[in-house]
Parts: structure tokens; sequence; C-alpha cells
């Protein structure tokens, strides 16, 4: 059970301030913040440290500090945090998850401090540790929670900021009221909330700025509640539609055969739902065994019982844009990879050669977009001579990243051919590079429309309790996440 709550800005202030069970001194959060912070500084210094001494072992010793300095103007690392500035915690963290610079739960005196980063702002979470047995609460859903606000917030307010939560600061107190009773999760289904609270419009927002002690709304409360508790009541569309969209990712490690040593794919059907009244759908699937027991994450419209019997959702749709199901499938054949490509690296003292060549493994019609090929070369390599036969390739001398933008690649290849790199490594004579294959990973971008990995499709739907006929849509993608090849 939840004690406070924090969301924290990039100043190191707090914005939002909200208590249910007892008070939490402000000092645990500045404390809190102060750690994040110094995490942060000491990760920014040893990059720091590691950009001048590759510059340096490229450049010289007289030219390390120059090219170091240019590093880090340039560089997504634009300076170095000092520990003392609580400010720039946030900051620095804006646009990732904190929990990979500072343990995502920290304890503080009598507390544990559970906190995400999103959007420049600290969301923190307060929980003490002299609650009872019955009264704890796991952390996973405390984070689930906290993942809930930041939700709810984006579709509140069509984004999140500073600016933002101070401009809506009433109905931001008005939704931690009713999202939680006494430290406990109440109601977070959005609909009743927005049933409840309507959310800010451009009406409202004229009136309240010119009026004085009084919030006015443009749309009342409807002052009835729905029986589900993710769909309101009286819903009426001139154009019933529902649309469907399968999104995969691969996260997969290839070894320098091309055989799969770890791999997973990572899906989620996103559904879009335009109907009228209380519409209860039955959605079929193709290729359904691919989703093992235990291996999907189901929204709680879907009547678990029938998915796990007989792998159909059977689902009355909260309206809108919403995630129906997360799914993973284990990925441990080649044949599961939409395109393959085998490097060939020739190192040995003062001469190094690499060669990359990529075969689309997808059907004639499909096409893949976006590949992008890059890796990180050894230290002593001063410069790349490339020659590519599609596409566009760099070398950056900072980083000593190697790029292959390969840009659309069909299905079929009759037209372009087969795509083919080569590189000749330039390095000083002092440098050995025989022992630096292993050091060499490949790692692949690429997306492709209207493909699914897994071979999950959609196969029908059955729209039950109502006598109209939706229009229904269905596309997706797959893309890569984490594709690596891994010259060991």
């Amino acid at each position: 059970m939840l004690d406070s709550l924090f969301i924290v800005d990039s100043n190191g202030c707090v914005v939002i301030e909200k208590h249910w069970r007892q008070l939490v001194p402000r000092r645990i959060v500045d404390e809190l913040v102060v750690a994040v912070t110094s995490e942060v500084a000491a990760a920014a210094a040893a990059a720091a440290a590691s950009a001048a001494q590759t510059a340096a072992a490229a450049a010289g010793e007289t030219n390390g500090a120059g090219s170091s300095a240019e590093a880090l103007s340039s560089g997504s690392l634009a300076s170095v945090l000092p520990a003392d500035a609580p400010a720039a915690a946030a900051a620095s963290l804006a646009g990732r998850p904190a929990d990979g610079v500072l343990p995502p739960i920290t304890s503080i005196e009598q507390y544990k401090m559970l906190y995400i980063s999103r959007f420049g702002l600290l969301f923190v979470a307060a929980v003490s540790t002299e609650a009872g047995p019955t009264t704890k609460a796991s952390p996973a859903s405390i984070f689930f929670f906290l993942h809930q606000i930041v939700e709810l917030f984006t579709d509140y307010f069509v984004g999140i900021s500073e600016v933002t939560l101070k401009e809506n600061f009433v109905i931001v107190y008005e939704l931690l009221e009713e999202l939680v009773d006494y430290g406990s999760p109440y109601i977070t289904e959005p609909c009743l909330l927005k049933d409840m609270i309507p959310p800010p419009s451009l009406l409202s927002t004229m009136i309240n700025a010119v009026s004085i002690g009084t919030q006015f709304s443009s749309k009342q409360p409807t002052g009835t509640v729905s029986t589900v508790p993710w769909r309101p009541t009286g819903l009426k569309y001139t154009n019933n539609e529902i649309f469907f969209d399968i999104i995969e990712e691969l996260d997969v490690i290839v070894d320098k055969r091309g055989k799969v040593v770890a791999g997973t794919i990572f899906g989620e059907i996103i559904c879009n739902s335009k109907l009228s009244g209380m519409p209860d759908l039955l959605l079929s699937l193709g290729n359904k065994n691919v989703i093992g027991e235990g291996m999907a994450s189901l929204h709680p419209s879907v009547r678990v019982g029938r998915f796990d019997r007989d792998r159909v959702l059977s689902f009355i749709p909260p309206d809108g844009m919403f995630r129906l199901m997360e799914y993973n499938v284990p990925l441990t054949s080649e044949n599961q990879l939409p395109l393959s490509i085998k490097p060939n690296i020739s190192l040995r003292k003062g001469r190094a050669k690499i060669d990359l060549t990529i075969n689309p493994r997808v059907s004639s019609e499909k096409q893949i977009d976006g590949i992008v090929v890059s890796a990180r070369m050894p230290t002593g390599v001063t410069s790349v001579r490339m020659n590519a036969n599609v596409g566009q390739c760099s070398f950056d001398q900072i980083t000593k990243t190697l790029r292959w933008t390969v840009g659309k690649l069909a299905g079929d290849l009759a037209s372009t051919g087969v795509p083919i790199f080569t590189g000749q490594l330039v390095t000083d004579h002092a440098t050995d590079l025989s022992t630096s294959r292993k050091s060499i990973t490949f790692n692949v971008e690429f997306r492709i429309n209207t493909y699914s990995a897994s071979g999950l499709r959609i196969d029908s739907l059955a729209v039950q309790n109502e006598a109209y006929t939706p229009f229904k849509g269905g596309r997706g993608y797959t893309k890569a996440s984490r594709f690596q090849i891994r010259c060991l």
C-alpha cells in the first residue's frame, strides 16, 4: 500500500505531492534525488573518461583533449553533472528509465522509495517498511500503478510535462483522489474517471482563465456508472468500425554462422474501437498455438477462461484505442528470422577486412524497410575504406562506429542483387587486431509492414448483442528491437 506519491521536475523540485496513509517528509525525496544525481554524475564522468581515452588513442596525446571536447559537445553526453546538484537529476534522465542508473527500489530511513523516470519527470512512490504483513504490496504492483498514472495523465492531458501538470493542478489532484483509496489503487479505468472528472478542453481552459476561484467544464458528469467498468454507456457512432494492429519486435542474438543463440518475439495486439452500444466481440486468431501457456498478458476485458481453453479473445471492448493482448514467442531457429546477415572478418596486425552480405527470407511481395547495420570497431582502428553496392556507409572516428544504411530491400533480389559491403580497416602499425574479433558485434535495424514473424494473424471477428455490422480492418508490422550478430 502506498503512503505517498511525489512527482519531481527537472529542477529537482516536487511539483505534485499526495499523501494517503501518513505524511512522508520532503527531505526523504530530496535525499533520493541527490542519490540519483550522484549516480548519473559518476556514469557521465566514466563515459567522458572513456571517450577521452578513445580519442587520444586515435589522434594522439596532442589532439586527445580537443577530440574529447568535440565528442562531448556533439554527442548525447552533453556535460558531466555535479554530484551536489539535485536539479540536474531528472533532466539527465529525460526520455529513458532511471532504473538503469540507480536501483529502482531504494531504502531511505523507514521508507522504500520506488520510482520511474518518464518525460523528464520522476514519479516516486513512498512505502513504509513498518507496515504490517496484510498491508504490504508487491513492488511489481506499485511499479505497474506508477505506469498506469503516467498513461492516465498522458491520455488526459495529451502529453506530460511540468507545465501541463501545473496548468491542470486541480484535475491532477482530483484524479489522485479517485485513483487511490487509503493507499490502495481503487478506480484506474480511464472511462470511469472521465465520467467523474471530465478531461480539460479548450473551452474549459478559456473559461477558467477568466474566472476566479471556480473551475468550469464543457462536459458535466453523466451521473450514471456503466455496469462494465472499462466501457461507458450510451455510445453512438455514425460509422461503426474497429481496427486491429499486430506489432512484433525481435529480440535476438545470432552467431557469425547465422545460428540463433537466444531470441524472443515480443508482440502486442492494439485495438481501436469505435462501436455503438455494448457489443460483445469474439476474435479468432490464426496460428494461435504459437502462444504457449502463460505467455500472454490480456486486457481486463478479455475472458481469461475462454482464452485458456480455445485460444480465442472474447471481450466487450473499451471505447477508443487500447492494448488488447501482449505475448511473447520463443525464437529458436534462424528460419524464423526475416533476413540473414553473414559477416566475414579477417583481422591481422596492421590490416583487417570486413565483408557483409544480406539475404532476405520474406516472400517476394514483401519489402524490408529501414535496414541499418552498425558496429563499433576496435580502438586501434583509425579509418575504414568502405564500399557497398547498395545504400550508403560511414565511419565515425570519434565513436569508432561503422554504419551501413541499406534502406529498402525487396524480398525478390532480381532487381537489386544481393547487398554486399566490403571494408578495409586502417590501423597504426603497432596495433594488433587479431584478438579483437570477439569484441565486434553488429546491430541490425529494420521494419517490415504487414508481416508477422510469429505467424500470428487475425482470422475473423464476430459481433454479438448489436444488430449492425461494423467495418473491420487489420494491419501490423515487425521490427528489430535488439538484433545482434556476435562474431565469437
